[in-house]
């Protein structure tokens, strides 16, 4: 893979911070993730969500950052916040039960962004079943 500037994207959904990781995944990412959500963090975010859904980690290499997720997000949750992890749903079960086995942080899994915006906000959000449709006479 060619090299990429920079790895990551940030923007807004609903007001909250979305950091996008654009590249392959290694040590040199970690880094700058967690630089970049400390700095969002001291800038008064404290719900942010961290989209790694186009990132290629095979579930045996998510146990190395794993760790440092939990690290970021114990560092929002004592400051009230919360961190929410955008994943693809192929690894959502195995991160999430690796997850449950780390040191008490609690990182939310999402598998859109759209579901990490409704969580944050505490919105109730439909998931499937029958959309009813409507038709206004004209």
């Amino acid at each position: 893979m060619e090299h990429v500037q920079n790895p990551f994207a940030l923007h807004l959904n609903s007001g909250i911070p979305v950091v996008d990781a654009l590249s392959e995944w290694d040590e040199r990412i970690e880094k700058k993730l967690s630089d970049t959500i400390e700095a969002l963090r001291r800038a008064g975010h404290l719900e942010l969500i961290v989209d790694l859904s186009r990132v290629m980690v095979t579930p045996l290499a998510a146990v190395s950052w794993l760790g440092e997720l939990a690290r970021i997000s114990r560092s929002l949750t004592a400051h009230f916040g919360r961190l929410d992890v955008v994943v693809r749903t192929d690894m959502m079960r195995t991160l999430a039960a690796q997850g449950s086995q780390s040191s008490g942080a609690r990182v939310y899994w999402a598998s859109s962004e759209d579901e990490a915006v409704c969580h944050i906000k505490r919105i109730p959000r439909a998931a499937g079943g029958p959309r009813p449709s409507a038709h206004l006479a004209a």
